[in-house]
């Protein structure tokens, strides 16, 4: 799938999931199992996510399917583009990495007020 940053096709759901399926209904392909009701366990090289549009935006009660690579998320890190929410697997590690993001973010809008973009 499509990175939403950089344009690359490089974001895949995991192989060993596709080989999972055993039944004949199941998806087989990429296509198939993006547009699926199965949840993306898996994925090599970023993110792919669905996303659901809230009330107010143009796109209320539409929903999307993202993907963003590795490199991307990293590069929107550093610069408050990202912020990091958390560690599923591991909440309690997640206190610095958190407050450094929450830094960044306000380092960003402060900059950006202050420069009135």
């Amino acid at each position: 799938m499509y990175c939403i940053c950089c344009g690359k096709n490089i974001v895949k759901p995991g192989t060993f999931i596709k080989n999972k399926w055993k039944s004949k209904t199941a998806p087989y392909t990429e296509e198939d199992f993006l547009w699926s009701k199965d949840e993306i366990e898996y994925t090599t090289d970023g993110i792919i996510q669905i996303i659901h549009a809230g009330y107010g935006s143009n796109h209320d009660t539409s929903s999307f399917i993202i993907a963003i690579c590795d490199d991307c998320i990293t590069k929107n890190l550093e610069d408050g583009t990202i912020l990091y929410f958390g560690n599923q697997l591991v909440p309690s590690i997640d206190s610095d990495r958190i407050e450094k993001s929450k830094q960044t973010y306000r380092r960003r809008k402060n900059l950006d007020d202050a420069l009135d973009i």
